[in-house]
């Protein structure tokens, strides 16, 4: 089942890549004989899209989009993804990505909670919420800034039984 919170009308869609992504973003194709499978578009360190055909899911063009993105010379890598839409976070997360930031999707067009991921390197602490929980980034640990959290960061093992009262705990982050 793919994910689709709104539907955008494919007029607009088409005017939004003529307009906006062939105009402004680096394009990466990925085809075959069969014409195009997959594209990822990269504005900077942004991935603005990343979209494979529905009947080419699993085949592995997005992971080569990606990973051909990672080489490109940038730093990091960051982009949205819709909380809702778990295949897509499953996938981000496998490829290295992690959450920086959830909203509620009051400032999307779409109205839809989403997740801001990150791949790279960052410089200095980032704090972001995991669970409702503040969560600081640093040297490569996740450090839960709480005095109690059930999260579970990068299938680290902090909960509420080992927390310490007003200390960070430095979870693994492999």
């Amino acid at each position: 089942m793919l994910f689709c919170p709104n539907s955008i009308p494919l007029r607009e869609d088409r005017w939004f890549i003529a307009n906006v992504i062939l105009k402004n973003c680096e394009v990466i194709v990925a085809e075959d004989d069969s014409g195009i499978v997959s594209f990822l578009s990269l504005q900077g360190e942004e991935v603005r899209l990343l979209y494979t055909r529905p009947d080419r899911i699993g085949e592995g063009a997005g992971t080569q989009l990606i990973e051909a993105a990672k080489k490109s010379g940038v730093g990091a890598l960051e982009l949205w993804c819709f909380q809702a839409n778990a295949r897509a976070r499953r996938f981000y997360e496998a490829r290295g990505f992690f959450a920086i930031r959830f909203t509620d999707g009051e400032e999307n067009e779409e109205k839809t909670p989403d997740i801001r991921y990150r791949w790279g390197t960052w410089r200095g602490p980032l704090t972001v919420a995991l669970g409702g929980w503040p969560v600081c980034i640093q040297g490569g640990l996740w450090r839960v800034c709480a005095t109690s959290t059930s999260v579970c960061p990068r299938r680290s093992q902090v909960t509420e039984a080992n927390a310490p009262s007003h200390e960070p705990v430095a979870a693994n982050t492999t």
